[in-house]
């Protein structure tokens, strides 16, 4: 009887401690990475962003250039004398 509870205390013993540092191990490397994550996201983030402004751009590009023609100002070109 206390050879199998001396037996259960060392394998639960060796189960705590592979736990401990399993959990310890993947909280370094979580707290490592998690700055790293969080500026590849944004940078990704801003990059995805502008790739979808500038692919509606391309898309209705012909709208955006009538709707610049008609804001355009006008602007004062002195002709040329002949």
């Amino acid at each position: 009887m206390i050879n199998f509870t001396s037996k259960v205390l060392e394998i639960a013993t060796h189960f705590s401690v592979f736990l401990i540092v399993f959990l310890g191990c993947l909280t370094t490397v979580i707290i490592l990475l998690c700055p790293i994550w969080l500026l590849l996201n944004n940078i990704l983030y801003k990059r995805t962003k502008a790739s979808i402004y500038f692919v509606s751009y391309i898309k209705n590009r012909h709208a955006f250039m009538e709707w610049k023609k008609e804001k355009k100002t006008k602007v004062y070109k002195p002709s040329i004398k002949k």
